[in-house]
């Protein structure tokens, strides 16, 4: 209280299918998280991950994509795990960060 009617996320994709022990495949991930305020945090999406809403884990070997709120961070990378429970993110391989920044000035020869 008093926020815990608020949306925290969301996670959706085009399409998910039923794997063994209430696992989804879900296709085209997509999860949102959203500050008290109602103002995007962060979206991650995915072509394929396996979803396990009962312990809030979405999982892949294949390619991510995180963006900040403000579109100003985006990180990609290969093989990741998402924890719901803390919104924390593992991104295992080949991770490529990239910052955009207003007023830099670099003087370069």
């Amino acid at each position: 209280p008093p926020n815990d009617q608020k949306v925290k996320m969301t996670l959706s994709g085009t399409s998910a299918s039923p794997l063994p022990a209430g696992r989804l495949d879900i296709t085209d991930l997509k999860i949102v998280t959203f500050d008290l305020d109602g103002k995007t945090k962060q979206i991650i999406r995915a072509p394929e991950c396996v979803y396990s809403p009962y312990d809030g884990l979405a999982s892949s070997a294949g390619y991510l994509e995180l963006q900040t709120g403000d579109g100003k961070v985006r990180t990609t990378g290969v093989g990741f795990l998402w924890q719901q429970s803390d919104q924390s993110l593992n991104i295992s391989n080949n991770v490529h960060t990239v910052i955009q920044m207003k007023g830099l000035n670099l003087n370069m020869p």
